[in-house]
């Protein structure tokens, strides 16, 4: 006869195929300790334990007594949401502010490099911080300049002025495109470090992504600072 599982491991189980599920979002909370006692029947130890294995997995992380899905545990198969909608979804609400104007500049030489188009190319700039409210407070999360190589008019770059939640690059291009990313570890500029209210000392994500149509053209370069982030990604090979 098969021996059930412990009471824990099967809390745990359902818990976690709910998480893979995306039943709580990609960052979204678990239901509180009251309630899984309540509908599980279990003791306050029994379901303490069952959170501990999910956390010693790495599914869940716990944030002033309070358990998060770890967004490292979900993997996306479909278009990555922005940080807004991905917010909106868990019930939070995101703050995207511009920090700078938005407008046409020369792209910079290392980025030109980078991309190998010539140097003096045109871009239109924008430099935005995004974060969400917690408990009131407007938290900062993450840096991101970017750089659009696509045709912009004056409407365009006026409303993202006006709206920094704009985004220009879905509304000409809901197609198909290549992205490639460089993923580092850095510290902060003095600059960066006081737009998210860190210290310098405070390790970043630095993300560069590029976003190109299907013949290879650059549209989009994106440099993003991230505080608290991890990537997972998910792909095939062909091993030889």
């Amino acid at each position: 006869m098969v021996k059930p599982l412990p009471a824990y491991v099967q809390l745990a189980n359902e818990l976690r195929k709910d998480i893979l599920q995306g039943k709580y979002g990609s960052e979204g909370g678990l239901p509180g300790i009251e309630h899984l006692i309540r509908t599980s029947g279990l003791s306050r130890g029994t379901v303490y334990k069952s959170l501990a294995l999910l956390q010693g997995e790495g599914v869940i992380q716990e944030r002033d007594r309070t358990f998060f899905v770890n967004n490292s545990s979900i993997v996306m198969t479909q278009h990555v949401p922005t940080a807004r909608a991905r917010l909106q979804t868990q019930g939070k609400t995101a703050v995207v502010k511009n920090l700078a104007p938005v407008a046409r500049v020369q792209l910079p030489d290392y980025l030109a490099d980078v991309l190998k188009v010539a140097r003096g190319t045109t871009a239109t700039f924008r430099y935005r911080v995004s974060g969400e409210v917690i408990n009131g407070n407007e938290v900062p999360g993450r840096l991101v300049r970017y750089h659009y190589l696509i045709p912009i008019t004056d409407d365009q770059i006026q409303r993202m002025q006006d709206d920094p939640h704009a985004d220009i690059l879905a509304e000409q291009y809901p197609i198909k495109m290549k992205r490639h990313d460089d993923v580092s570890v850095r510290f902060p500029t003095h600059e960066e470090a006081e737009y998210l209210n860190v210290p310098e000392t405070t390790p970043v994500l630095d993300l560069r992504v590029i976003n190109r149509d299907m013949d290879g053209n650059v549209l989009l370069v994106q440099e993003l600072a991230l505080l608290n982030m991890t990537l997972t990604y998910d792909y095939t090979f062909d091993n030889k």
